[in-house]
């Protein structure tokens, strides 16, 4: 790798030499950091410019910036620098436990892990500061809507205008109405004022996000933290959580949870994206080294209706179901079993025309309608019935009702007869 150095330090060749540029002799020294301290010289300078390398850096080189007066022969070091040849390397890993083989994916009351590895981070100090750090982002983004549409593709609303701005280390994208025209100028002025750094960068990342439809996606870094989605939806908050400074090789293991944003968090739905960033170097933008994501689903709902408690049927009534926000991999069924609400039944009736099994990338919501009940329920008697969701995180109960009687269909006919 070959790299254009700007002159280093010009402030001091320019007290040495800026009006007597004929005078002096300009010129980089490199020098490769390895055993044998190999040194190359490069081609002469002018008082500024720049130059590029003549041999790559296979590790790091250290460039000195040399003037040379011609009529003395005095030499004078104005500047040096390390350059590193790499990046550190880094791997990052979410896990769940959703055995499913795709994104990683949770439920917004489980916990998940994430995995970072870093490698190659160098400790000297005369080093460049991408050799000895690189920067963990993570953003939450909240959905506005989803759809179980298998065929889904990315589908952002290019009319709808969206907003950003930072503090404080939390950065907040809302959705923005057309009457804050005035409201957003103020803000992009604030951030710009109080915003820099790493939350700039940020910034930047959201704004090259959503700031512009046609261009949706990098920012101008080439990555985004919506690639890859297949599934429709819209962002309704994305949060910039703190970043944090990498500066140790090895892995580190984090388990939390989620970190969407919504007013009902059962039921809020999004993903996480985590990266880690080289710092910019040499007036290069900074680069991705890794990136994971995780989906997270709401908690799933359901209701039964359909009968009175405590009202004897001598056929049963159709119940009706609704379920809302069923989990991707899931199965969701009706039992019954005789007597009230416990924990551990006793021979469990399991209504088999009930069942809903998924196997999706979405939740979704059904609604339907169980009849013939009398055919698994046969017995007179008072009956529970429980709604049951079964998902890679255990089993929940949706829906629990009670006083489901069944009463006896026998009938007696007889006859009074009197003898004489």
């Amino acid at each position: 790798m070959k790299y254009m150095l700007s002159a280093l330090i010009l402030s001091s060749l320019a007290l040495q030499a800026d009006n007597e540029s004929e005078d002096y002799l300009n010129f980089v020294i490199q020098i490769q950091n390895d055993t044998y301290q190999t040194t190359h010289k490069m081609d002469d300078l002018a008082p500024s410019g720049s130059a590029t390398a003549l041999k790559g850096v296979e590790t790091s080189s250290t460039f000195q910036l040399w003037t040379i007066n011609r009529d003395t022969g005095a030499e004078y070091l104005l500047d040096e620098k390390i350059v590193s040849a790499y990046h550190p390397t880094a791997e990052i890993a979410i896990t769940t436990n959703d055995p499913y083989t795709g994104v990683p994916r949770t439920r917004v009351d489980q916990p998940f892990k994430v995995s970072y590895t870093m490698e190659g981070l160098v400790t000297d100090d005369e080093a460049p500061a991408a050799a000895k750090s690189a920067t963990l982002t993570h953003l939450a983004v909240t959905y506005d809507n989803i759809n179980d549409d298998s065929s889904a593709f990315l589908n952002i609303d290019s009319n709808q205008s969206y907003s950003y701005g930072l503090g404080k280390g939390l950065g907040l994208l809302k959705k923005k109405d057309d009457d804050d025209d005035d409201d957003e100028e103020e803000e992009e002025e604030k951030d710009d004022d109080d915003t820099g750094g790493l939350l700039g960068l940020v910034g930047d990342i959201l704004d090259g996000l959503f700031g512009d439809y046609e261009g949706f996606g990098d920012g101008g870094f080439g990555w985004s933290p919506f690639s890859g989605i297949d599934y429709n939806f819209t962002p309704l908050v994305v949060v910039a959580m703190p970043s944090e400074s990498l500066t140790k090789n090895g892995t580190t293991t984090v388990s939390q949870y989620t970190s969407l944003q919504a007013d009902d968090l059962t039921k809020a739905a999004g993903e996480e994206e985590f990266t880690i960033l080289a710092l910019p170097e040499d007036g290069e933008d900074a680069a991705m080294l890794a990136t994971a994501k995780v989906q997270v689903w709401p908690i799933a709902s359901g209701e039964m209706s359909g009968f009175t408690p405590g009202q004897h049927y001598t056929k049963l009534p159709d119940i009706k179901i609704d379920l809302q926000d069923l989990y991707p991999s899931s199965s969701t069924y009706v039992r019954a079993y005789k007597g009230n609400p416990t924990s551990n039944p006793s021979n469990p009736i399991i209504i088999n025309s009930s069942y809903i099994v998924l196997d999706g990338l979405v939740p979704i919501d059904r609604d339907y309608v169980i009849t013939e009940l009398d055919t698994f329920i046969t017995e007179p008697g008072s009956y529970t019935l429980e709604l049951l969701h079964e998902t890679p995180f255990g089993i929940d109960i949706l829906g629990q009702v009670s006083g489901l009687v069944k009463k006896s269909g026998l009938r007696v006919i007889g006859n009074l007869n009197t003898s004489e």
